[in-house]
């Protein structure tokens, strides 16, 4: 197994060289850096390729799919689909389906959809933790299941015509890719595994539900937290990588060597490991933010003598479904 040995050196090393760059595809963004809707730029290819065409009579290869080899964020659509939607997208739809999907960042604690909103959109995690949550009968919110990368949301509605049956919220900093419903069932036109891949998903979950069960994940980020002076958490933060690192690949992400990396690097490293450990500094607070925020479980770390401490620093910057974990050690 990969031990990601970042002791030494850039974290930026550990970045695969494959994976470009993404920009911030809000719309805001898209017109500062003369980037169009995906609909918008396949008008204008047409166009362009219309004109091309009446002026040379023996046409130019494809102006449309230049003008998509040049779109960084196309790119990169067609690669998550490729990699995340492929069960019920067919390969040759990838390309088209990528063209209407939408590459989102959700900020942890922020709203995916609501419950009774329309169904639209069929959604797949690409990096981060998302609860599912609805309301009894005296309107007390309850987690229904967290899912995590690779792991399909919005199906239930999509397939049925009916509105969102639940709120569903990003627990941490997380990505997904959002693929129009009526994609979906134009690529089921010629490749009807689409639909029977969905439909399994949500029959197992609600086979589960009925069970009294609710949907397990197991977390892949761990942030971790030392409330004892003179603990010795670096130390202790290398062997747990050390010790996850015998099921998988592990990175370890500490504030002298990756403080200053930029969120969608955060996500790069997440995606290109299996694991990933964050060493959180009380010390920082920026850091301490961002740790949590990437992390899907937290395991605060303390020497048995510790004196009680408050941890509402902690806790006020996670989501009430992250679970926290406290780690009592002894003192040699």
């Amino acid at each position: 197994m990969l031990i990601c040995n970042n002791e030494k050196g850039d974290c930026r090393a550990a970045i695969p060289t494959t994976i470009r760059p993404r920009e911030c595809v809000t719309a805001r963004n898209c017109r500062r850096l003369g980037i169009r809707s995906s609909r918008e730029r396949e008008s204008i290819a047409q166009s362009l390729a219309a004109d091309v065409q009446s002026t040379f009579p023996g046409g130019l290869p494809d102006v449309e799919e230049k003008s998509r080899a040049c779109d960084p964020i196309y790119d990169q659509l067609v690669s998550l689909v490729r990699r995340f939607a492929s069960a019920f997208v067919r390969e040759e739809w990838i390309e088209a389906v990528a063209a209407m999907a939408r590459w989102i960042s959700v900020p942890g604690g922020s709203i995916l959809f609501k419950k009774g909103q329309p169904s639209d959109f069929i959604y797949v995690v690409v990096s981060g933790l998302f609860g599912i949550t609805d309301e009894n009968s005296a309107g007390v919110g309850h987690t229904i299941a967290r899912l995590g990368p690779g792991e399909i949301i919005g199906e239930m509605g999509c397939i049925t015509g009916e509105p969102r049956s639940a709120t569903v919220c990003a627990l941490r900093s997380s990505e997904v890719i959002g693929v129009p419903w009526s994609a979906v069932e134009k690529s089921a036109e010629t490749n009807p595994g689409a639909l029977l891949s969905i439909c399994k998903t949500l029959v197992q979950r609600l086979a589960q539900t009925q069970q009294g069960r609710s949907q397990s994940y197991h977390p892949r980020t761990f942030g971790i937290v030392s409330i004892s002076d003179g603990f010795d958490q670096r130390s202790f933060a290398q062997e747990f990588r050390t010790a996850l690192s015998r099921i998988g690949s592990t990175f370890l992400f500490n504030h002298e060597q990756c403080h200053d990396l930029t969120t969608d690097e955060l996500f790069q490293i997440e995606k290109a490991h299996e694991y990933v450990v964050y060493a959180a500094d009380m010390t920082h607070p920026a850091w301490l933010r961002r740790c949590l925020g990437q992390s899907d479980a937290v395991l605060i770390v303390a020497e048995g003598k510790t004196p009680p401490r408050d941890l509402s620093t902690v806790s006020e910057l996670l989501a009430p479904q992250i679970p926290i974990i406290l780690l009592l050690t002894l003192a040699v």
